[in-house]
């Protein structure tokens, strides 16, 4: 009965990261993958299947060939060997695009069947069940990046973290008979965790995080088994060989100058030394009769050393290891990079919807449930126990910090929401009968019945209708290129010279590369690098590693066309690839704007305030309205000029209209300032005249309307549209080419 429910676990899985997104990837003729980076991830599948199995690691059309390679290799051996396999040996371009669409959803599957042994070893095996149907829908980041064509490390990174976490629970639940093969177990399990964790290492540069956690767990383990008088020693024995089995996977596959070489290493020989001076330590107190207290003291002392070791092997050998575990708080380059944002952070403010909108009910189900893994680690010294604790608070303190870390969360959460939910199922089933009650007679039937149901139906609210509405909302959500921006970028690919002068180069091993430069690039924001890279076969100037995100904001917050032709001749453009998306434009609800704009001014250095304007007016009963206001800057600046108008001239809407602005209203906040009066002009020379009359900052020409010109727009001279069908009006996506 549980295998054939675990499959339907399973194809409930596939069900929805398949079937639902179905048509958002597969249409026009091509692979519309779902992410930014999945674009790149294919273009180094693209290189690997060539070169099978080796990995690229010095790339080229990064624009430098002394730039890392910001990923890791194994996903993409994965879906490379996938591919190469199929098409036994020669796959084609086809083949390679479904596996990569093929292999996330795959991956989750795996996952779910893992997740359903690790809540079986831990609890039982009704509770496996639930939890790996549990994982299955769950929604959020885990959902998300485990569907059809997210061709993305981070499925991977789940499935092989949930894969150390099993093996580990399996070594340290197996007894050491006194046989040889018996003792060879708990081993062999170590080993084939290390194994796991390797893999892991080899998934994600950053892989530091986990072996953080897996230290502070064996931290925890050691002072309260300490304080309570048990022996841990067999947690050392089952950790230390895992902890050691990685670092060997990672020295031997892992490219010594591949971004994260050094901040694995050192995470990992630091992990195996404090993993073996715990139990050293506790060993040395035993033998010269050392009382608890100090070795309670010692024990934290020890890994405050390791991490100084950390920052010091860090500051001596640039070991960038902390700067890794620093990418858990965020900064100014993800200032405007939503999956970095704390889980209960908004745009304006805090706000509690992520809960939901991202677990359904499972972390709320989850929370309380801690309290019975966290009663097995103190009374008993339950060490699967105190891994799952450590875990369970470790993912929620880096979700919390940054959203995108919910992935990891999914897993642990899952297993502690079914075993509420079983609790809350098992509670109902054995209900006492009130008392008023208790003389009736119940038919057998009547009394089989209705409880188990109840239970079915309380389960179901509680642990997967949420999360099933929120699942499926996620899978329908539409993430891709689009076909204009295909086309646009397939055009590019086949009419504009090779960057390297060779075609080839795109699928050049590492050894060929030499250090080649590109004879030109591509002009565009960061948001684009990857596609421009992987559908055109050409090196953009700003990537989504940020890398020629401040240039790139520079050029399109450029009035001046000189300044902007200036620019891109210092850099190297010959292209520039606009989207509307730069731009304001109608938010998904219809009553406000959205768009990349803020983002360029914030990489640019420049204030939001120069272009566009948040303002309240007075309504006739005295309340305050939010209105956004557009300046003449917005709509002179090339990123409107391009993306919007198409480098075409337009003239100023009719009437021109001229905002006057006083100081901040009393109950408006501190920076919105108040909109006192707009006036109607026949012309833009009436209207310039009357603000100059005006005192400086109080009055200026605007337009309530990002797409609506409240200035005349001229043409651009030096920068122009490829062909007439790009710059025709309402393209989502324009090309233009730098004309001398």
């Amino acid at each position: 009965m549980i295998p054939l429910a675990l499959l339907g676990v399973v194809l409930l899985c596939l069900a929805v990261r398949i079937g639902v997104p179905w048509s958002n990837v597969f249409h026009d003729g091509f692979v519309d993958f779902q992410d930014p980076d999945s674009w790149y991830h294919m273009r180094l599948i693209d290189n690997l299947v060539r070169n099978f199995p080796y990995p690229l690691t010095v790339d080229p059309y990064l624009g430098r060939p002394d730039i890392a390679i910001p990923a890791a290799p194994l996903f993409d051996v994965i879906v490379a060997g996938v591919a190469w396999v199929l098409g036994a040996g020669h796959p084609s371009d086809r083949l390679v695009d479904f596996s990569g669409a093929f292999v996330p959803p795959a991956l989750a599957a795996i996952t779910v069947v893992v997740a359903y042994l690790i809540t079986a070893r831990l609890f039982d095996r009704s509770v496996g069940l639930l939890s790996a149907a549990i994982l299955a829908c769950i929604p959020g980041d885990f959902m998300r990046r485990s569907l059809l064509g997210f061709a993305d490390h981070h499925a991977a990174e789940v499935l092989f973290c949930a894969c150390t976490v099993l093996f580990l629970i399996m070594a340290m639940q197996t007894p050491a008979g006194a046989d040889r093969a018996a003792r060879r177990r708990p081993t062999l399990l170590s080993g084939a965790a290390g194994l796991a964790l390797g893999a892991y290492f080899l998934t994600w540069a950053s892989a530091a995080f986990l072996a953080s956690l897996l230290c502070l767990w064996i931290f925890v383990q050691y002072m309260v088994d300490h304080l309570r008088g048990r022996s841990v020693d067999h947690v050392t024995r089952v950790l230390a060989p895992a902890l050691l089995t990685a670092l060997v996977v990672v020295l031997a596959f892992r490219h010594p100058k591949a971004l994260g070489y050094g901040s694995q290493v050192l995470s990992l020989a630091v992990g195996v030394v404090t993993t073996l001076s715990f139990e050293g330590l506790r060993r040395l107190g035993h033998r010269l009769g050392v009382q608890g207290p100090i070795l309670a003291v010692a024990f934290p002392a020890l890994l405050l050393v390791g991490g100084v070791l950390v920052w010091f092997g860090e500051s001596i050998h640039g070991v960038r290891i902390a700067a890794q575990l620093r990418r858990l708080t965020g900064g100014h380059s993800d200032s405007h990079v939503q999956e970095v944002y704390g889980l209960l952070r908004a745009a304006d403010g805090l706000t509690l919807v992520p809960l939901v909108s991202f677990f359904g009910a499972t972390l709320l189900l989850a929370l309380p449930a801690l309290i019975v893994p966290l009663r097995g680690l103190v009374r008993v010294g339950r060490a699967d126990h105190g891994l799952l604790v450590v875990l369970m608070l470790g993912f929620v303190g880096a979700t919390l910090v940054q959203q995108r870390f919910s992935y990891y969360l999914a897993l642990p959460a899952a297993v502690l929401a079914a075993l509420a939910c079983v609790a809350i199922a098992r509670r109902i089933l054995k209900a006492p009968v009130p008392a008023n009650q208790a003389k009736r007679r119940v038919e057998p039937e009547s009394r089989g019945f209705v409880r188990p149901a109840l239970a079915v139906v309380v389960v179901g609210a509680l642990g997967f209708a949420p999360s099933l509405w929120y699942a499926f909302g996620e899978a329908r959500f539409y993430r891709g290129v689009g076909l204009p921006t295909y086309q646009i970028l397939s055009w590019l690919r086949k009419s504009s010279p090779e960057p390297f002068g060779d075609p080839q180069a795109y699928y050049a091993r590492s050894s060929a590369v030499g250090k080649a430069l590109p004879s030109y690039n591509v002009m565009a924001w960061w948001d684009f690098g990857y596609q421009i890279l992987r559908i055109a076969h050409r090196v953009p100037l700003a990537f989504p590693t940020q890398k020629g995100a401040a240039t790139a904001a520079r050029f399109f917050l450029e009035t001046d066309e000189v300044r902007a032709m200036s620019l891109l001749n210092m850099h190297g453009a010959a292209y520039l690839f606009t989207e509307k998306s730069l731009a304001f434009h109608p938010d998904r609800s219809g009553d406000g704007w959205t768009g990349r704009f803020p983002a360029l001014a914030s990489w640019a250095g420049r204030p939001l305030s120069d272009f566009m304007e948040v303002v309240v007016q007075r309504k006739a009963d005295g309340s305050l309205e939010r209105k956004t206001v557009f300046y003449p800057s917005y709509f002179q600046s090339m990123a409107v000029l391009t993306a919007v108008f198409g480098g075409q001239a337009a003239p100023a809407m009719l009437p021109v209209l001229v905002a006057s602005l006083g100081n901040p209203a009393a109950s408006s906040g501190p920076v919105e300032r108040e909109l006192l009066a707009v006036r109607s002009f026949g012309d833009h020379i009436e209207a310039t005249s009357y603000v100059a009359s005006q005192p400086m900052g109080t009055a200026s020409i605007v337009s309530f309307d990002p797409a609506k010109a409240c200035v005349p727009v001229e043409a651009l001279r030096t920068i122009r549209p490829l062909t007439r069908q790009l710059a025709e009006p309402g393209m989502p996506v324009r090309l233009f080419r730098w004309v001398r």
